[in-house]
């Protein structure tokens, strides 16, 4: 469920990545075993920032459930 939303964000309100390189993330983090959003959000600040980006987006996204 939360794929949709950050698709919502990145490709269609930030405009961040096209959808088409959006859609190729997906089918990444789909076949790379583990939870399928963190790996998306880490390939969006990959695309965007490279290897620190992938690293503070993924921290980001995973530390409050790990803190909770």
């Amino acid at each position: 469920a939360m794929v949709v939303y950050v698709e919502d964000l990145v490709v269609k309100q930030k405009k961040w990545l096209e959808e088409k390189i959006f859609k190729e993330g997906v089918a990444i983090a789909q076949a790379i075993p583990g939870a399928t959003v963190m790996q998306l959000v880490a390939y969006v600040g990959f695309k965007l920032r490279g290897l620190p980006g992938a690293l503070v987006t993924f921290t980001a996204f995973a530390l409050p459930a790990f803190i909770f």
